[in-house]
């Protein structure tokens, strides 16, 4: 296994000439990240795709919205914009389930 200081020696031998302080954070701060997902996996410290997007992408819930306080913060005309984006929302979502 290298050490980290032998890893920046390799990677500071992949830069080009002209390559800027913050080339070199970057790439650093990246295979820094990668490095860190790849232990995660490991170890098992990671969710599946499928409870990820579960809790990501909900349906919409009409109760969940006080859409009359949301229509009292700016015009009148904002409660029926509310309804009318929650109900699209929702038929886009069940639109993007019935694909799969």
């Amino acid at each position: 296994m290298s050490t980290v200081k032998e890893e920046v020696q390799r990677l500071v031998e992949t830069l080009p000439d002209d390559a800027t302080w913050d080339t070199v954070m970057y790439e650093i701060y990246t295979r820094q990240k990668i490095a860190a997902g790849e232990e995660a996996i490991a170890e098992g410290r990671v969710s599946p795709h499928a409870d990820v997007k579960k809790r990501l992408v909900r349906r919409p819930d009409p109760s969940r919205w006080d859409l009359q306080r949301l229509a009292t913060t700016g015009k009148g005309e904002d409660l029926a914009l509310a309804k009318q984006g929650l109900g699209e929302w929702a038929g886009a979502l069940e639109g993007e389930d019935h694909l799969r």
